[in-house]
């Protein structure tokens, strides 16, 4: 179930206003929608191992979802890797250099936290991998 959950979450962060629905700024995304995203994200995306609408029964629906999202992204200890995620997720949407600045966004990215690539984006992992297990930990 862990798999499926992550990759709902994954699949949320690259709809419209994905980061917005994850922290209910933005109505919830349908099973369709979430579906949608891996026939257009293929290489980009894991499939869960059962259907969105599935998973978004089990764990209780949007509204759980996205209180596990505020719990977990507000605690200390991970305000740092929630503000790796975000800039993670708009570098990985528009990976070009960025209008404003003449270095590419991974190069910025990098130089900000003082971190390799592939360290931020297994931060950005490590917070999906959390917010997961808040999700299933409201699970009863």
């Amino acid at each position: 179930m862990k798999k499926s959950v992550e990759a709902l979450i994954w699949a949320t962060v690259f709809l419209e206003a994905g980061l917005r629905r994850l922290i209910g700024d933005w109505p919830a995304p349908t099973p369709e929608e979430l579906e949608d995203v891996l026939t257009e994200r293929p290489k980009a995306l894991k499939r869960p191992d059962i259907p969105f609408a599935e998973v978004l029964t089990a764990v209780g629906g949007w509204p759980a979802i996205v209180d596990a999202v505020e719990r977990w992204r507000w605690r200390k200890a991970n305000q740092l890797t929630w503000n790796i995620f975000v800039e993670v997720i708009f570098v990985r949407a528009s990976p070009a250099r960025s209008r404003l600045k003449s270095k590419p966004r991974w190069q910025v990215l990098t130089e900000k936290y003082d971190l390799t690539p592939k360290t931020l984006r297994l931060r950005g992992q490590r917070a999906v991998e959390g917010i997961a297990d808040e999700i299933l930990a409201g699970v009863h």
